[in-house]
């Protein structure tokens, strides 16, 4: 707790922030394009890293006192306890063959860049959020992530370059037509971008097909389609701002308070 936004200087705002553009903009995005490549279980295993990480952070930029045994001990068991399962269930899964090397090596960057960012931005609000309340932090935080999402779309769906930053959405994307069909990948289209073909490609090369009206009109509904709200009835959208009021608002709120009272390695393992 603390006492108010007005009694915080400007600088420990300003960092808190930065904490959310990292940890929720960058790290968040970074998080869901990993998880549309790899799928959840290698995810999860890549955030073992983060734990490790965090002791790291916390004994040289937090200067915490982190010589507990049962703490390391606790660290490690629960990592590899994690790791063992999601190993196991991976390689029972096939792999697609439509994810080339390149497209998993930015699954891996993606899920690392998550781990590194999301553990920055928890020790800026470690940091810099001691005098506020867990609601002022969030309040400043997923303020400042919900601005900068919101130019970031208004860009993409206003600026016709900037149509081309994301993937098309899973179901709709895809790779060049192989025999007529439009495969879908699996875990998501993401890998449209990745291996090089992207919805301008389709329409550049619509000419070239005995369906090119079809392409181009596909290519053209797709461009764009990251940077627009899907379209769901308004029962579906509860259920959505529930969830999101719950999983993104009400959790990080005990996370943030739990993170005051706990070393910042045990608050990322737990």
């Amino acid at each position: 707790g603390g006492g108010g936004l007005g009694d915080v200087a400007l600088a420990e705002v300003a960092w808190l922030a930065l904490s959310g553009l990292l940890g929720i903009v960058v790290g968040d995005n970074a998080w869901l394009l990993s998880l549309q490549i790899l799928g959840p279980r290698r995810v999860v295993f890549c955030d073992n890293l983060k734990p490790f990480l965090a002791a790291a952070a916390g004994h040289w930029w937090l200067r915490e006192k982190l010589s507990t045994a049962p703490l390391f001990a606790g660290m490690f068991l629960t990592a590899a306890g994690v790791s063992v399962i999601s190993l196991e269930k991976a390689r029972s899964e096939s792999e697609s063959a439509n994810k080339s090397r390149r497209h998993v090596a930015w699954g891996w960057a993606a899920a690392a860049a998550n781990v590194t960012l999301d553990t920055a931005g928890s020790t800026l609000t470690k940091i810099h959020g001691a005098g506020l309340t867990t609601w002022e932090i969030n309040l400043i935080r997923f303020g400042t992530a919900s601005v900068f999402l919101l130019l970031i779309a208004g860009a993409g769906n206003l600026a016709p370059r900037a149509q081309s930053w994301w993937p098309p959405t899973a179901g709709t994307g895809g790779r060049k037509r192989e025999g007529g069909e439009r495969p879908m990948l699996e875990g998501g289209s993401t890998g449209a971008a990745v291996d090089g073909y992207d919805a301008a490609s389709a329409a550049a090369t619509a000419g070239d097909d005995p369906d090119s009206e079809e392409a181009g009109a596909e290519a053209g509904a797709e461009a764009g389609a990251w940077a627009r709200l899907p379209s769901m009835p308004t029962k579906d959208w509860g259920w959505v701002v529930l969830g999101v009021l719950l999983t993104t608002f009400l959790c990080p709120a005990l996370g943030n308070l739990a993170l005051f009272l706990i070393s910042l390695p045990a608050w990322a393992t737990l």
